[in-house]
């Protein structure tokens, strides 16, 4: 049995685990699909044969006197009806319908059916729960299992229509002023005795784990006392039941309701203990369920699961793995500070991080790999003059733990250029950094694209390189845009990594604050520009997209310039194949 991290999903359904049966040929997918609500589901291609759990809502418990007549009957539980080997066809559409919980308070209903079928004919079908008899002497109500009887009236029916194996038992019978218990699943609901008083116990549910999880479902609520206890309630034989209420002092406190999605009977309402008690409310019962399970034979031609690594590890290659395509971004280069005008530009924008991707590399079980992502780079820091280019981004990688020699190497997006000696033009990397006072940098073939030019004093700055599109030229005071980066479904979503950063825009008392640039697609940061007289500290790069950060804007006089954004950090993204 071997598990994968972040698997896809097949045809919308989720693999919760996959079992190798079959090197190199097939995985045997073991699926759940658990419906807490009504729906359809059509089979899958190669499913023949299911198992299931169908649970119908629990009934109502029954409310209570208004003075020491009895408390109220609890609920019977909703039909059970679990199993495995059910034959199904590919394609066929079945219906699936979750009943609700009988509703409880002043008013008493027996559950609603679940069942799951191909209209009009029904697979299979369990009963709702029975509701509590009520203070006057009611018996418990027939279903999936019956309610409890109250004032020494029987208990109703369980498994109710007939079917094999039981889907449920009967309900207690009531004593003169206790409420007895509903049935469950897997037993009968406890009849009731006056001595002590207390509301006695529903049967117990049935417990089952075919979600993955060991639940207990269709328990029966428990019957509505009248022992003056101090406690608020009487317990419930399991948490898919609804408790029972109790007379404690005056007071007539309501029957506990059945769990969501479990089945359980609500409880009973106490009898009341002072002439003028109002009625007490009873629970109401705990809607249904419906959960499909099946196994499918999945062959391995197509991709059956990515590992997605945002931060550095190591993957070891499971069994029946021989191929893998891979992403590889490196964190992007950090935008360039800027200074004061009339004497700085804007910062140039940082350059994507390099951006590598290859299919059906071939691997074998048990190998080890070696994965590093890459931050990105700091940008470049605010000054009234020469103001520094940023930081490049660090190196992303794949490698084999036993031989260092096989790597995948994504290079880190080039620094954003600044002003004057600060390092005004962009440097080199995965993609290139945008020009500050100067020219833009190259970025690395196969992996980026250049940054864009900036210009002298009174421009705003270069756009950084994206793994798409180079970084454009400044346009006069206005900061160039990024950038765009390259798409990839590589998760089975589209998404764009590896864009470059936008520039920084300059000011003039003529003309005006230019505008920044924009970041290119794939995490590109947007640069920023002068506001009311200040620069601001630009945008970072998007995390784990390798996109480069925004160049800094230009400040008014004798103030200092903006600071540059700082690289978004890298990825690694492995799809495992045959």
């Amino acid at each position: 049995m071997i598990r994968i991290l972040s698997l896809q999903s097949f045809s919308a359904k989720k693999i919760n685990q996959l079992e190798f049966y079959n090197p190199q040929i097939v995985f045997r997918a073991v699926s759940i699909v658990d419906f807490t609500s009504s729906s359809t589901w059509t089979v899958p291609e190669g499913v023949t044969e299911i198992d299931y759990l169908v649970v119908a809502g629990g009934g109502s418990g029954g409310y209570g006197s208004t003075y020491y007549n009895a408390g109220g009957g609890g609920g019977g539980g909703g039909g059970y009806r679990a199993g495995s080997g059910y034959p199904v066809i590919a394609g066929n559409v079945y219906t699936i319908v979750v009943g609700s919980g009988g509703s409880g308070g002043l008013s008493v209903a027996n559950g609603s059916v679940s069942r799951f079928g191909i209209a009009p004919t029904v697979a299979i079908e369990s009963a709702g729960g029975g509701h509590g008899g009520r203070d006057f002497g009611e018996v418990g109500s027939s279903g999936g299992s019956g309610g409890g009887g109250t004032r020494g009236s029987a208990g109703g029916n369980g498994n109710s229509p007939t079917v094999f194996p039981s889907q449920g038992n009967a309900g207690g019978t009531g004593a003169s002023v206790i409420g007895a218990g509903g049935g469950g699943a897997n037993s009968a609901g406890v009849n009731a005795s006056n001595s002590p008083g207390a509301g006695s116990l529903g049967g117990g549910g049935a417990t089952n784990s075919i979600t993955g999880t060991s639940l207990i479902y269709g328990g029966g609520g428990t019957g509505g006392g009248n022992s003056g206890s101090p406690f608020a309630s009487f317990p419930a034989v399991d948490d898919s039941a609804g408790t029972g209420g109790n007379n404690n002092g005056g007071n007539s406190p309501a029957g506990g309701n059945g769990a969501t999605n479990r089945g359980g009977g609500g409880g009973g309402g106490s009898s009341g203990s002072s002439p003028g008690s109002p009625l007490s409310l009873c629970g109401s019962g705990g809607s249904g369920r419906v959960v499909l399970r099946y196994t499918q034979d999945v062959r391995l031609a197509d991709p059956v699961g990515f590992v997605r690594f945002t931060n550095s590890g190591t993957l070891t290659v499971p069994e029946g793995v021989g191929n893998l395509n891979y992403l590889i971004v490196a964190g992007g280069g950090g935008g360039g500070g800027s200074g004061e005008w009339p004497n700085e530009p804007g910062g140039g924008g940082g350059g994507a991080g390099g951006y590598l991707t290859g299919s059906s590399y071939p691997v074998s079980a048990g190998q080890t790999y070696s994965v590093i992502i890459g931050s990105g780079g700091i940008g470049g820091s605010g000054v009234v003059n020469n103001a520094p280019r940023g930081a490049t981004g660090s190196n992303s990688s794949f490698t084999l733990s036993s031989n260092p020699a096989i790597t995948f190497v994504a290079l880190g997006g080039g620094a954003g250029g600044g002003t004057g000696s600060g390092g005004y033009t962009g440097l080199s990397g995965g993609s290139g950094g945008g020009g500050g006072e100067s020219t833009g940098a190259a970025g690395t073939p196969s992996q980026g694209n250049s940054g864009g030019n900036g210009a002298a004093a009174r421009s705003g700055g270069g756009g950084g390189g994206g793994a798409g599109a180079a970084g454009n030229n400044r346009s006069g005071e206005n900061g160039a845009n990024g950038g765009n980066g390259l798409a990839s479904s590589i998760t089975g979503t589209s998404t764009y990594y590896a864009g470059g950063g936008g520039g920084g825009g300059t000011w003039s008392p003529g003309l005006g604050s230019g505008t920044a640039g924009t970041g290119g697609l794939g995490g590109g940061a947007d640069g920023r520009q002068h506001v009311g007289g200040f620069a601001y500290t630009a945008n970072s790069g998007t995390t784990n997209s390798g996109g480069g950060g925004g160049g800094g804007g230009t400040s008014s006089t004798n103030q200092p310039g903006g600071s540059g954004g700082a690289g978004g950090s890298g990825v690694v993204i492995l799809q495992l194949l045959r």
